[in-house]
């Protein structure tokens, strides 16, 4: 059986092999930004608010496949917005898992990405450590689903609520990434 952190590292594999379908913007992108987003933001509340709905055994199977569809949108949507940026080329693990769970406040973020003002440093990572990162995410992870599991008992307001939260999170994830693209990045080397 696989491990979560086998998984997740799957899911974010998987992502960087998807090629958007938009490419590098001539004029500002923010418009375009802004439509992609709320498409984003809607699809993902809206899997998260639907597959909230069904109560009790069957809510707890439904749990993990929402996760991977919300994940895969919001990935999706990174890489989107970096084609709109025209920077779609440094998009790898380290800057999705940035983008996806910044948000999280796990304090291994800040050594994959640093933020300096005008420009943004990725540093590269072993597997292993991006197996930590994977596995802290997963903490996180777990307890939105304890949160997601107890909203479940009430699947309308569940719905409801679980879907607005994967609305705004998906909102942040865009945002993280917007500030990401919008200024110059440099790889580093090993």
């Amino acid at each position: 059986m696989e491990t979560f952190s086998e998984r997740a590292f799957q899911l974010f594999t998987g992502l960087e092999s998807y090629q958007s379908p938009y490419a590098e913007s001539i004029s500002n992108p923010e418009e375009l930004v802004k439509d992609l987003t709320e498409s984003a933001a809607l699809k993902a509340a809206g899997i998260s608010a639907g597959l909230s709905l069904p109560g009790g055994f069957v809510s707890l199977i439904t749990i993990l496949p929402e996760l991977f569809l919300v994940y895969r949108i919001q990935g999706q949507l990174v890489k989107d917005i970096a084609s709109l940026y025209g920077k779609e080329t440094f998009v790898n693990r380290e800057l999705l898992i940035y983008c996806m769970f910044k948000q999280t406040g796990i304090q291994f973020m800040e050594r994959l990405v640093e933020d300096i003002g005008t420009k943004i440093i990725i540093r590269p990572s072993t597997l292993k450590f991006l197996e930590n990162v994977l596995q802290k995410i997963g903490i996180q992870i777990s307890k939105r689903l304890m949160k997601n599991s107890l909203l479940k008992w009430l699947p309308i307001v569940g719905a409801v609520l679980t879907g607005g939260l994967t609305y705004l999170d998906t909102k942040y994830v865009s945002s993280t990434a917007v500030g990401m693209f919008s200024k110059k990045i440099e790889m580093q080397n090993v």
